[in-house]
């Protein structure tokens, strides 16, 4: 809205001069960023799973990084939303809270000492069955396959590889992505297994597409 004082005859406002403009439109993006309440924190948290590090609170939004299972950041505020604001490079980020828990993992047990002797309580029933040490077999089952990304969400990968469809679950495997995964990239998977069999072993997914045209569309 314009308020002036003077005569404005069509396109010749030369007689009027602007008092004041006003502007009514209202602002989406800072409205929403003025209604989300963000409760303030200061922890540490532990991913439960591999899970994305991005730029705002939403699936939407891009993703600036990735925090392994296990790995540990500082939080900073928790969103109604059930985000959680993080600092992750020095600047505020976002992870699901799902993905998140105040307990750290717990630390691999040293094996116990002993001298030899003969346990004090008698052992009862049969023998334990012995655990099966890797060999170099089960090493050379892991494979690598380049497949295009039809589908993708926190913990799925759906990939079409030589025209076979695939849904896998990646929320263990390993993520290695020059600027997130979209549809229609090329994906290389490593994998241990049969990839139609539901317990296949995703260990790790790789996407060397920098998505520059998504980066020109922001």
């Amino acid at each position: 809205m314009v308020t002036y004082t003077g005569e404005i005859q069509g396109d010749n406002t030369q007689n009027a001069s602007v008092i004041k403009i006003t502007d009514n439109d209202e602002n989406k993006i800072e409205k929403t960023k003025k209604e989300m309440k963000i409760k303030a924190v200061d922890e540490t948290v532990y991913a439960t799973a591999g899970v994305h590090i991005r730029g705002s609170y939403s699936t939407t939004s891009d993703v600036i990084g990735s925090l392994a299972k296990g790995a540990s950041i500082r939080r900073t505020g928790v969103c109604d939303n059930g985000w959680s604001r993080v600092v992750y490079n020095n600047q505020d980020a976002y992870i699901y809270g799902d993905y998140l828990t105040t307990t750290a993992p717990a630390k691999e047990k040293k094996p116990a000492k002993t001298n030899g002797s003969a346990p004090a309580t008698p052992q009862q029933g049969n023998e334990p069955a012995k655990v099966k040490k890797p060999d170099s077999q089960t090493v050379e089952q892991q494979q690598t396959v380049d497949g295009k990304v039809v589908d993708a969400s926190m913990n799925t990968l759906t990939v079409d590889i030589n025209g076979e469809v695939y849904t896998l679950n990646i929320m263990d495997a390993a993520h290695e992505y020059a600027n997130g995964i979209q549809v229609g990239n090329i994906v290389t998977i490593t994998y241990a297994g049969n990839l139609a069999d539901p317990e296949v072993t995703i260990i790790k997914v790789q996407d060397q597409d920098p998505n520059t045209p998504a980066e020109n569309n922001n």
